[in-house]
């Protein structure tokens, strides 16, 4: 700072004062402020740069700039550098500025100008107002512009401090009392909190008597009288938090608190929008969504975002009439987020000791109550026990990630084999929550896991870890096999486990599904039904178990009862997608010779599946025409070939494009595929697109030779009759109905029944590990038979889990 910086600025404000000397023009008004603005930036540097500032005081120039705008009759600005005045203004003008303001506010008297000084403005106030040595006419200009804003607890707070504002006029009189009757209510007083209101009932719309008014039919329960004084008020400011607590507590003796959380969720954001930069009103919003249990990581920021600005909420006075008011268990949650909000860990368990799991809750905040208490808890089992009750209600609340987070926490506490499973549980259920590339290294750590506990699962825990292992590879096969297609014969690693863990717990329901569904990707379609049926009659009216039980019966009998029916008929879409059994539906329909029934479905069938798209195409066709499935038919090819599956195209290729069928027919016949779908298929083509018998022989010794129903019942329903949509020559023709009446007619005849290994002794279904193989037939005669096999255990050691495997097949003898 030089002298000549300073004589610069005298000579600029000397300039400005001159200018709007009396009968001052709009050009010479605008000079000044100019003249005032770079002598106000210019001392802002200096203190910014840490130098002595000489020349006019800041104050002096924000009182000149005040000035200037009382000459334009604007009366916000000028209320605004007024209030900045009084901050950098030494006692006595500080003094004099804040009479000053308080005559500007007098004369305005709508509240507009308190309403629209900048919150920042508003909060320098404040700190200055806490300063012991400013004067009294500053404190109580703080008092009065809280009041104003509807900050009366903040105003009964310097009231607190300055006895000199209890003298200040009738309003802060009223704050000076009521401070006194919110530390009686926070006690529970509220028969001398009464008593200590009265003296100042006849300033009954005084906010700070509202506000100690409702707090006090608050403390006594009459929440519909505090509710109703509050909204009388404004709805905003502290009074307008009275209407949200009392909606909180309101909800909880409601069935159904849905609408009341509604409503505190419209008052808690009114007070957010009154003073969007008090953490007050931002305290309140994540209060009601914590509650509500709805949008908890919301609720959560908001909570962090309260807490830097207000530090510990405690000491407000509606909080402490709130915490003395309310014990339920809702709150208790919320009082955890709070502590941890706070990182007041000790805190926690003395909180959370009363709560309990009831219908106030969600699963959702039971978990992050019982993760937070766990987390804090110092006993070791304690803390165990609290982390697995929240992986357990965080699976129930969807929240997987979660579920393993406290997993792999109580795994670092305790790292045995238990904890494992656990863990490689909840990872195996995420997978299904997230990202492929995710669940990817979700399903590879458990698989590395479950390979690093290999040897160490006690008698008890055998079947579960059965189980693991084979979830976890079924998994591992269903992502591969949605990067590029698998064939059936290469996903069998997962029956071992999962049939050992079904006959070692025949009562687990969903292992038997689980089971049912790695037979239906093995294309083991008669032990997936078996094993869907035995699911059902373990637990009916499952809805998950009814899905399972309607898919593997569609693949083994080919059509579905009228329970499995009246099921897709009336099933909820968040249960099952719309699509998915719309296509069912038609798939039925068309076993069932209802074609046009089917057809009509069409426009439901937005599952995309190859398989939705082939009974698309199927129901089109033959429920209207082939020209009507013309354009589904050709993606449906150009689909089949882009996934390398040559007789599928080749096949459908018949039904518009013979000649491209034969060709891609040749490509499949070089090599060497031989599945019984492809020797239909395959023998369908040579019908279609040769001369001769050869074609006709080869289909149906391939129908002969069937056990399956649900292949009898598609060729003669679907697949013949498509064939013979497409051709016109009499002799094909004589040839395809002559099949369909053969395929039918087996149909009738074929047991539905049998024994497990039926598929295998037909060769419809086969594994390309022949030890592989072996060991699941194995293990379906024990489950046909109820007899454990007396033979050699199984000794596969390139198989993921075969320890488990061998000691498995040990447990299951007596």
């Amino acid at each position: 700072m030089t002298t000549w910086d300073a004589g610069v600025r005298e000579a600029r404000m000397r300039l400005a004062r001159a200018l709007i000397g009396p009968g001052a023009t709009d050009r010479a008004i605008r000079e000044a402020e100019k003249q005032a603005l770079r002598t106000l930036d210019s001392i802002e540097a200096d203190g910014r740069a840490g130098r002595d500032v000489e020349g006019p005081a800041k104050w002096e120039v924000l009182e000149e700039l005040a000035g200037i705008a009382r000459l334009r009759g604007q009366a916000q600005p000028e209320m605004e550098r007024l209030v900045e005045a009084v901050i950098a203004a030494p006692p006595d003008p500080a003094a004099r500025l804040a009479d000053q303001i308080v005559q500007l506010l007098e004369s305005s008297g709508d509240g507009s100008l308190v309403e629209g000084l900048p919150n920042e403005v508003a909060s320098r106030l404040w700190e200055a107002a806490h300063d012991d040595e400013r004067p009294d006419a500053v404190v109580q200009l703080a008092a009065r512009l809280a009041l104003a804003r509807g900050h009366v607890t903040a105003a009964s707070e310097v009231s607190r401090q300055r006895d000199s504002v209890a003298s200040a006029g009738a309003e802060l009189h009223a704050v000076s009392v009521v401070a006194a009757v919110l530390d009686l209510l926070a006690e529970g007083d509220t028969g001398a909190a009464e008593a200590r209101l009265a003296e100042v009932g006849h300033l009954d719309r005084e906010p700070s008597v509202v506000l100690a008014d409702a707090l006090l039919r608050y403390a006594r329960g009459d929440l519909e009288g505090a509710r109703r004084l509050a909204e009388d008020w404004s709805g905003a400011g502290d009074v307008g938090t009275v209407a949200v607590i009392a909606l909180l507590r309101q909800a909880v003796d409601e069935a159904d608190a849905a609408g009341i959380f509604k409503a505190a969720r419209s008052a808690a954001t009114r007070t957010v929008r009154h003073d969007p930069s008090s953490g007050e009103p931002v305290l309140l919003r994540a209060q009601v969504l914590l509650e509500a249990g709805v949008e908890l990581e919301l609720g959560r920021e908001l909570l962090a975002t309260a807490v830097t600005r207000l530090g510990s909420p405690y000491a407000l006075p509606w909080w402490r009439v709130q915490d003395r008011a309310r014990d339920d268990h809702r709150y208790t949650y919320f009082r955890v987020e709070v502590a941890a909000a706070l990182e007041n860990p000790g805190e926690i368990p003395g909180l959370a000791a009363s709560f309990e799991a009831t219908s106030l809750t969600t699963y959702a905040q039971d978990a992050r109550l019982r993760e937070l208490w766990g987390g804090a808890a110092d006993d070791p089992d304690e803390a165990l026990s609290l982390l697995r009750a929240a992986a357990s209600d965080y699976r129930n609340a969807d929240d997987m990630p979660a579920a393993v987070r406290c997993l792999r926490a109580v795994r670092d506490r305790d790292p045995d084999a238990r904890s494992g499973l656990e863990l490689v549980d909840a990872l195996w259920a995420a997978s299904f929550a997230t990202t492929p590339e995710v669940g990817d290294k979700l399903v590879a750590e458990g698989l590395a896991l479950m390979g690093a506990l290999e040897g160490q699962h006690g008698p008890d825990a055998i079947g579960r870890a059965s189980l693991v292992w084979g979830l976890l590879l079924a998994r591992a096969d269903a992502m591969a096999a949605a990067d590029h297609p698998v064939r059936t014969s290469q996903r069998w690693r997962p029956l071992p486990h999962l049939l050992l863990a079904a006959l070692l717990d025949t009562e687990a329901s969903y292992t038997w599904a689980h089971l049912a569904w790695a037979c239906v990707d093995a294309d083991l379609q008669w032990p997936a039904a078996w094993s869907g049926r035995r699911a059902l009659d373990l637990r009916p009216g499952d809805n998950w178990l009814i899905e399972t039980r309607v898919v593997s019966e569609t693949n083994w009998c080919g059509v579905l009862d009228d329970d499995l029916r009246d099921w897709l008929q009336q099933v909820p879409s968040d249960v099952a997608a719309p699509g998915w059994v719309a296509t069912v539906q038609a798939y039925d329909l068309l076993v069932r010779e209802l074609a046009p029934d089917a057809a009509d479905l069409v426009p439901q069938m937005d599952f995309d599946a190859w398989w939705a798209r082939e009974i698309r195409v199927q129901s089109l066709a033959l429920g209207q025409s082939l020209s009507a499935a013309v354009r589904d038919l050709r993606d449906l090819v150009q689909e089949a070939e882009r996934r390398g599956q040559l007789v599928d195209a080749a096949w459908y290729c018949l039904l518009d494009d013979p000649e491209r069928g034969r060709v891609l027919a040749e490509e499949v016949d070089a090599g060497g595929e031989r599945s019984p779908s492809a020797e239909l298929r395959l023998a369908a083509i040579q019908i279609m697109t040769s001369a001769g018998t050869a074609g006709a022989d080869r289909y149906a010794a391939t129908l002969r030779r069937s056990r399956r129903p649900s292949r009898l019942v598609q060729e003669s329903t679907i697949a013949l009759p498509l064939l013979t949509l497409a051709q016109q020559d009499d002799e094909p023709l004589s040839v395809l109905r002559s099949l369909t009446d053969l395929a039918r007619s087996l149909a009738d005849d074929v047991e539905r029944a049998p024994a497990l290994t039926v598929e295998l002794e037909s060769q419809e279904a086969w594994c390309d590990d022949s030890e592989l193989a072996a060991l699941v037939r194995r293990l379906l005669d024990v489950a046909d038979s109820g007899s454990p096999d007396d033979g050699a255990p199984p000794d596969l050691p390139w198989l993921p889990g075969a320890a488990t495997v061998a000691a498995a097949w040990q447990a299951l003898k007596p």
